[in-house]
């Protein structure tokens, strides 16, 4: 009697250790197959951006989500209320082409910031308003991280972009940066 219990705790014992076992294997395999967060902050630029619609991807809807919470759209007409009072920075993400064709007048290049190591103005409260050619170019992200890594609190995306500026025959400025 006294081997039979003793077989029998063997056997209970044997039988735990495998269900944990099994249990711990299938709780690594689920966690192995989560899938990860989306990130919560964005990555600083580091090239020039391309804004042209024929080169861009499609835009992620997740990144923009949190692009578009970081950093809010601001409309025409307050855009223009903020230019009239001379409290904003304006940074053109479009290619140094394209700047060079047109611009919202003041506005900095982004490729020319980059490539030229050129300072935005001290004050980083300051109101700035990123933008690029319009609702379906992504470009703009990379602006917005830019004045982000320069210390920018206060940044905006004008989401219709110069071709909704230049639709609404706002003026504009041509030339290098």
């Amino acid at each position: 009697m006294h081997f039979l219990a003793s077989s029998f705790r063997s056997i209970a014992l044997l039988f735990t250790t495998f269900l944990a076992l099994v249990f711990a294997t299938m709780v690594s395999a689920e966690q192995l197959t989560e899938k990860a967060p989306p990130p919560q902050t964005a990555q600083v630029v580091k090239d020039a951006p391309k804004s042209n619609p024929k080169d861009s991807k499609r835009l992620d809807p997740e990144k923009y989500k949190i692009y578009q919470n970081r950093f809010p759209d601001i409309t025409l007409k307050e855009l223009g209320d903020k230019m009239a009072n001379g409290k904003v920075i304006l940074i053109d993400a479009n290619r140094e082409d394209t700047y060079q064709k047109n611009h919202l007048p003041g506005a900095y290049s982004l490729p020319a910031l980059i490539a030229e190591k050129k300072h935005l103005p001290d004050n980083k409260n300051t109101l700035v308003v990123v933008y690029c050619g319009g609702p379906q170019c992504s470009a703009w992200m990379k602006a917005a991280d830019y004045a982000a890594s320069q210390g920018f609190k206060n940044i905006r995306h004008l989401s219709a972009g110069i071709k909704g500026w230049t639709a609404q025959k706002l003026p504009v400025a041509s030339g290098p940066a």
